[in-house]
C-alpha cells in the first residue's frame, strides 16, 4: 500500500500522483474522499507545522 510504505508521509496529492503512474486513474477528489473515509492522514513533520502557523 502507498500508504503504509510513505510511513503515513504521504498526502492526497503524492499518492494521487502514485496511482497515476501505475495506470490507476482516479481524480484527486476521489483520492481524497477514500483517504477521508479511511481516516487516513498524512504526517506533518515539525517544520511543515512551524510553516503552517505563521
Amino acid at each position: 500500500m502507498i500508504y503504509r510504505s510513505s510511513k503515513g508521509r504521504y498526502g492526497a496529492p503524492k499518492i494521487y500522483e502514485k496511482l497515476k503512474s501505475k495506470n490507476i486513474f482516479i481524480s484527486l477528489k476521489k483520492t481524497q474522499r477514500i483517504m477521508n473515509k479511511l481516516g487516513i492522514k498524512s504526517v506533518l513533520s515539525f517544520s511543515a507545522l512551524i510553516f503552517k502557523l505563521l
